[in-house]
């Protein structure tokens, strides 16, 4: 998926969701996640891309 600096709204999944960042950075409430750090968002967890996320990042879940 290509970060293009925009938000991404606010979303709740059943299932554990993979978000690796292969380049640039994407902000989160409370997070900055760069390239190469991969992080868990567990089921049931609220989430939302904040503005200024730019790059590529991997999305692997079910």
């Amino acid at each position: 998926m290509r970060m293009d600096g925009a938000a991404c709204p606010s979303e709740v999944h059943d299932f554990d969701e993979a978000l690796l960042v292969i380049s640039g950075v994407m902000k989160l409430a409370r997070l900055s996640v760069e390239a190469g750090d991969l992080i868990i968002v567990t089921a049931g967890q609220a989430h939302a891309v904040t503005p200024g996320s730019y790059g590529s990042l991997m999305i692997v879940d079910r």
